[in-house]
């Protein structure tokens, strides 16, 4: 039981600290639609995991995958940019 409390707290921190990072500009979006554009092999507007295979995105694809639907949009991408720079 203790242990199902510290890791609730935990994640509930971590959604709290997530929650107050800074968003992505509107700026940050369109440039991140634009790189989806040059990898967007079925050009459906996103990345599923298949088109960035190879690519450094691909280990952080479930972090970057906000709502968890299998696909990358612009917002998710530039959020996690803006998020994790470097």
């Amino acid at each position: 039981m203790k242990r199902i409390i510290v890791t609730v707290t935990f994640a509930i921190a971590a959604g709290a600290a997530w929650a107050q990072a800074p968003a992505a500009s509107e700026d940050d979006v369109a440039k991140a639609q634009s790189f989806i554009k040059s990898l967007d092999k079925n050009g459906n507007g996103t990345l599923d995991r298949a088109e960035i295979k190879g690519y450094p995105l691909d280990a952080d694809f479930d972090a970057i995958d906000a709502d968890r639907n299998g696909a990358l949009d612009a917002r998710e991408l530039a959020t996690f940019k803006t998020r994790n720079p470097g």
